[in-house]
């Protein structure tokens, strides 16, 4: 156990103070692309009700709140298993293809920082 709690010290960057600063500051670029998303569709979409968030990999995603859900793909069901149409969580079709725009280009811009 000494050798993987040594690994995961390592890996925090505990002991390398510059990866955990480059870690940190690509941290603040996701959320700030993020929160320029959001004020951008707040501003198309007043009514509705716009989250950002980080996935599970710590990258940049927007959703909706509804169901009690956070949702991030306006065809799918809560389960993402069933075909739904954007009006299942109260979403219009030009609101649905905002949100999708936006996550795409979210992916596209931490995908070509994460290139180089």
């Amino acid at each position: 156990m000494a050798n993987a709690n040594s690994h995961v010290e390592e890996v925090s960057g505990s002991e390398n103070p510059a990866y955990f600063e480059a870690a940190q500051a690509e941290l603040c670029q996701h959320r700030r692309e993020l929160a320029k998303q959001v004020a951008a569709l707040y501003a198309e979409f007043p009514n509705v009700r716009w989250v950002g968030s980080l996935d599970f990999e710590g990258l940049p995603i927007i959703g909706v709140l509804a169901r009690n859900s956070c949702i991030h793909e306006p065809m799918l069901s809560e389960c993402g298993r069933f075909t739904v149409e954007p009006s299942y969580y109260g979403l219009s079709e030009k609101a649905a293809a905002a949100m999708q725009k936006a996550n795409h280009a979210l992916a596209i811009g931490v995908s070509g920082r994460l290139a180089h």
